[in-house]
């Protein structure tokens, strides 16, 4: 994100996770680079545990994505940043699947806060940031969604959506 380099091309994010994780070994690391490789990580998840990963084994790749956001949405802690906004939108979403595999009620309203979150957050961001942070916290509520359709009550509005979706 930050180089502004497509990393899923090709096998050239496997170089960049590496160079993301070799960064977050640093004891030196100031907390602004530390949420960039966080990002990063978060980012790339669906390309190293997308594909056969998520035919293999859906929940486990999720609960994946889950741990990578929530480790961004830590590094973002304090921070004043677009990353700091899209780690919480992404992580809201991506945490949305395994509440609703495992049937966690607790968890999908949380995971529903985060994304709100995130995107409460992209207000004060130039436009593209805002953009991805509605669509992440959009996706989020559509998520809710099918909560409901598969008969989960949860006391989050899965009509959202439609407002996120208009605001970007």
């Amino acid at each position: 994100i930050a180089a502004g380099f497509d990393w899923s091309r090709g096998e050239t994010w496997l170089e960049a996770r590496r160079h993301c994780e070799a960064v977050l070994a640093r004891d030196d690391l100031s907390p602004e680079l530390r949420l960039q490789a966080r990002v990063m990580l978060w980012w790339l998840g669906p390309v190293d545990y997308g594909g056969a990963h998520y035919d293999v084994d859906p929940v486990g790749a999720a609960e994946v994505m889950a741990k990578l956001g929530a480790d961004a949405v830590a590094a973002a802690e304090g921070i004043e940043s677009p990353l700091s906004a899209l780690a919480r939108s992404g992580h809201g979403l991506y945490a949305t699947v395994p509440a609703i595999v495992t049937r966690d009620e607790s968890r999908l309203r949380r995971a529903s806060e985060w994304s709100d979150a995130g995107a409460a957050m992209s207000e004060q961001h130039s436009v593209p940031w805002r953009m991805y942070c509605l669509l992440n916290a959009g996706m989020a509520h559509v998520v809710v969604r099918v909560a409901r359709i598969v008969g989960m009550t949860t006391p989050v509005d899965g009509t959202r959506a439609d407002d996120l979706f208009a605001q970007g």
